[in-house]
């Protein structure tokens, strides 16, 4: 895939199956066409014709701090390791 910072501030990548591919709740639609022929699929729920401000598209946006990132990001990787032996059993 290629440059994905053009995402930095609208949207989520997470890995799906097959690989890592653009997932997004909501992005602008020429961020999503930029990133069209970068990727098998782009997944994105909504494509505002006004998008000014991701924020405007949440409840809570809230800046978190470095350790807030990193702590979430450990839970998450606890929770998935958890959920994949899980189904290996």
């Amino acid at each position: 895939m290629g440059d994905v910072n053009d995402l930095r501030d609208s949207a989520v990548i997470t890995s799906v199956a097959g690989g890592a591919d653009p997932t997004a709740p909501v992005a602008p639609t020429d961020t999503i066409a930029r990133l069209r022929p970068q990727a098998d699929e782009v997944v994105c729920l909504a494509t505002p014709r006004l998008f000014a401000a991701i924020g405007a598209f949440y409840e809570d946006f809230r800046q978190l701090s470095d350790e807030e990132v990193v702590d979430l990001l450990r839970r998450a990787q606890r929770s998935e390791q958890e959920r994949t032996t899980t189904a290996s059993r």
